[in-house]
């Protein structure tokens, strides 16, 4: 019930923020070309002054306002987060509170690898040697010290699990303990399912570790040079995580090819770099760093670094960069539609109309090579260039939020 309450919130709340993105574009622009072009700033300043004076008293309520959705979004998606760790976590309530788990005590042997091999796996100049050579060369060591020592540069699926609990573990040690007190104690099978169990637990810590080490960067001196300086890490992280959608779209499209095929549905469990990316999104929104419409630069930086593939493959072929672009959506729609809970069917019907969308939007306003009629070639048309992202992705997500309405209601 708490979760069906934090969903349709969700889509009320993105509706609300949709309403007023490209007026915020528009002033993020402004800052653009203030410089560069003061008469045309203005102009385009006071056009979306004029509109918020219609809703609101003041540009300092208008930014309060928006301010506020974006806290109760993140508190929305935080509380969606929490009630589904909640239902896993809730299976091993009573084990951490039993006597002989706060009794179990749990030894590591200490060994040592030299500088040298470590940096050879760091930058794959050798290959990670396998658990049994690893234990003849350096000594005899559980496979959980063997992951914590070399996991990270490990391709092994079972060792990158492992790896990923003992760095969530530095948050929360009962996740190792845990997981230890299952594989002694009870049954190596009740471990495996443990750590399972867990994977959307531990995602979301290193998730916000991640996103903690970039905001941790970030400036917070009140000068230009911090604000200039905020918004191109703002930007390269953006670009960076709208790559990384692309490709995870694609990924999750073929998930849901499968799933129609076998049966067997997309994974429920959001990654790292997801959980990364709402947590960055969130700090730019707090307004703890220095520079106006940081996330903004964020978001838009984002739309463009997930649709540069399907631009490059519009130049050759405009149908090929379409289908690119509606595949990547789909995906991303069907997975995000399994996340929050809902079953198979809705989230492919979700993804089918999700994606046409995409590409109807994409075409009604120009936004692939060969149809846009904003050419860049300088500040001013960048700015607009951003107005025009702005606006496409504000008329998405409020069909986004009709589609969302009308399937999963």
């Amino acid at each position: 019930m708490q979760e069906t309450v934090y969903q349709e919130y969700q889509v009320e709340l993105n509706k609300e923020l949709a309403k007023y993105k490209g007026l915020e574009d528009t002033l993020s622009a402004y800052e653009y070309i203030l410089r560069t072009n003061p008469v045309e700033a203005t102009k385009m300043k006071e056009s979306a002054l004029k509109e918020i004076r219609k809703d609101f008293d003041s540009l300092e309520d208008f930014e309060t306002y928006m301010s506020s959705l974006r806290q109760e979004l993140a508190l929305c998606q935080n509380g969606l987060a929490e009630v589904s760790n909640l239902r896993v976590l809730g299976k091993y309530d009573c084990l951490i509170a039993d006597d002989d788990f706060q009794n179990f005590k749990y030894e590591t042997k200490e060994i040592t690898i030299p500088e040298t091999d470590l940096n050879n796996y760091k930058y794959h100049s050798v290959k990670v040697p396998d658990y049994e050579e690893f234990c003849q060369k350096y000594g005899e060591v559980s496979k959980l010290e063997y992951a914590k020592l070399v996991g990270e540069y490990s391709n092994d699926k079972e060792i990158q699990k492992l790896y990923k609990l003992t760095k969530a573990s530095e948050i929360n040690p009962n996740i190792e303990k845990t997981y230890l007190y299952l594989l002694e104690t009870q049954n190596p099978n009740y471990a495996e399912t443990y750590l399972e169990d867990m994977e959307s637990s531990i995602n979301n810590i290193l998730g916000s570790m991640k996103a903690d080490e970039f905001l941790n960067e970030l400036k917070t001196s009140k000068n230009v040079e911090s604000a200039l300086l905020n918004h191109v890490s703002a930007t390269g992280e953006g670009l960076k995580a709208g790559l990384n959608s692309f490709g995870t779209g694609i990924k999750h499209s073929i998930s849901a090819l499968e799933s129609i095929i076998t049966g067997n549905e997309g994974t429920r469990i959001n990654s790292i770099e997801e959980y990364k990316q709402m947590y960055i999104l969130q700090g730019l929104q707090s307004g703890e760093y220095t520079g106006a419409f940081l996330s903004n630069n964020y978001e838009i930086s984002q739309g463009i670094g997930n649709m540069a593939p399907s631009i490059i493959l519009s130049s050759i072929n405009p149908v090929a960069g379409s289908v690119a672009l509606g595949t990547s959506s789909a995906g991303n729609s069907y997975h995000s539609a399994l996340v929050d809970g809902y079953s198979n069917m809705q989230a492919l019907l979700y993804a089918g109309i999700s994606g046409s969308s995409e590409v109807l939007t994409e075409k009604l306003f120009g936004g692939l090579p060969g149809l846009s009629d904003v050419k860049v070639n300088s500040l001013k048309t960048f700015a607009q260039s951003i107005m025009k992202e702005g606006n496409e992705e504000a008329l998405q997500e409020v069909m986004d939020a009709g589609f969302r309405k009308l399937i999963f209601n």
